[in-house]
């Protein structure tokens, strides 16, 4: 039986493009739709040895809070304390 060869271009060519449909959010109030990430560590880490950061960003004001985390696993804790912070 005789080799296969992969080729790059043919796979490319039978893709296709997926279009996502664009979200629209109406949002009236401030914290009434909050986006967040939490970034990858960083190669090089902060006085307080911390490397990762957790944002939050209000869709309607854009504000912004940022939390920088020694370990990724206290992501949690610092969303419980910031939804307490805004509740207040």
């Amino acid at each position: 039986m005789g080799k296969f060869v992969f080729c790059d271009h043919y796979v490319f060519e039978k893709q296709k493009k997926v279009s996502f449909s664009k979200a629209t959010h109406h949002t009236k109030v401030t914290l009434d739709y909050i986006h967040s990430d939490l970034w990858d560590p960083s190669r090089i880490s902060s006085f307080g040895r911390k490397r990762y950061m957790l944002i939050f960003v209000d869709e309607f004001s854009r504000k912004v809070w940022v939390y920088f985390l020694r370990k990724k696993n206290k992501a949690f804790s610092i969303f419980k304390t910031f939804k307490a912070l805004v509740e207040n």
